[in-house]
């Protein structure tokens, strides 16, 4: 079932690097923010407002999570892979100092079109050598990122190069067995960058949701954001149903204060 629903959506060209369901990222940052972090094919926009919903929901909770193991808010925050800048209003308002990394310098430059963090904050990288920052941060976000077993080996290194001792990370990243990206996989591979998992919830269904089929019909907005609480509060309940499943999860260092 898995299988056939991501051959129907077409290839992931270089392991998501810069080719995802057959358009590059450079390509998709030619759209609107939404439609160029989520699905390009959605005209209507519904669909995609529907997951931006639940993903901001989610990652509230998370950062709410992040600043309860912190005991306060963060000082220096970055969003690894932002993209065109979807979630730095919301970051904005958790962090003293928010930065943004992508590796493609043409959603970063959507990014800085924003106006929401200063354009030297938002700059490209594409994993190899020296981060471009001067500095290490106590919370990193990533969204939308860790698409592939090669991407999410790829990640979590990178992120331990970014990370600093209390640093706390807030993933919203997908899970899906058939693409061997299970929570035991995201576990396990963050463990072996030095990174314990603390909490972990579903937040949101992959193409079984009735919750999204609600959201894509012509209805009033209030009915679409009921949607999305609902999505939110009832899929670890019956996350078993879906094809692929958006997973919260909150890590912190090993050994650090933060993990006792």
């Amino acid at each position: 079932m898995a299988q056939a629903f991501w051959d129907s959506i077409g290839p992931m060209k270089g392991d998501g690097f810069d080719d995802y369901q057959g358009m590059t990222w450079s390509e998709r940052a030619k759209l609107d923010p939404l439609r160029a972090g989520l699905d390009p094919r959605d005209d209507l926009g519904r669909k995609n407002a529907h997951i931006d919903r639940v993903q901001r929901h989610a990652l509230l909770r998370g950062l709410g999570e992040a600043q309860r193991l912190r005991g306060g808010p963060s000082a220096r925050a970055l969003d690894f892979g932002c993209g065109g800048g979807r979630m730095f209003a919301t970051l904005s308002a958790w962090t003293d100092e928010l930065w943004g990394l992508d590796r493609n310098a043409e959603m970063v430059e959507l990014a800085k079109s924003l106006n929401i963090v200063p354009p030297e904050r938002v700059i490209v990288w594409d994993g190899e050598g020296v981060p471009p920052v001067p500095t290490t941060f106590d919370l990193i976000v990533s969204i939308g990122v860790t698409l592939t077993p090669e991407l999410l080996e790829s990640v979590a290194p990178e992120l331990a190069g970014l990370a600093g001792d209390r640093c706390v990370l807030v993933l919203v990243e997908q899970t899906d067995a058939g693409r061997d990206l299970t929570i035991e996989r995201y576990r396990r591979t963050f463990a072996e960058s030095g990174f314990a998992l603390r909490y972990q919830r579903p937040v949101r269904l992959g193409t079984r949701s009735p919750f999204a089929r609600i959201a894509r019909q012509p209805l009033p907005s209030f009915v679409a954001a009921a949607a999305a609480r609902a999505e939110l509060a009832l899929a670890p309940a019956i996350h078993g149903s879906a094809v692929y499943v958006d997973h919260l999860m909150v890590l912190t260092r090993e050994g650090s204060a933060l993990s006792r």
